[in-house]
């Protein structure tokens, strides 16, 4: 069992999750982002309306697909 955590909003939720959850369990953090509710609301994905978004999402996907070789 991996972990993402979602809606993270600023460093003290980092610190704590990072805390409460071991390193190699840890795959990544998707934080709070309007840009992703906005592309919720249209109907459209994330990676149309947020680049931070995306590039959080591809970090974890590379994590996961090391875990694998």
């Amino acid at each position: 069992v991996r972990v993402v955590a979602n809606k993270v909003r600023d460093e003290k939720d980092e610190e704590f999750i990072r805390n409460a959850i071991p390193a190699e369990d840890l795959l990544g953090m998707i934080h709070y982002n309007l840009e992703i509710m906005d592309a919720d609301r249209n109907g459209k994905s994330p990676y149309d309306f947020s680049e931070i978004a995306t590039n959080e999402i591809k970090q974890i996907k590379e994590k996961i697909d090391q875990s694998m070789i």
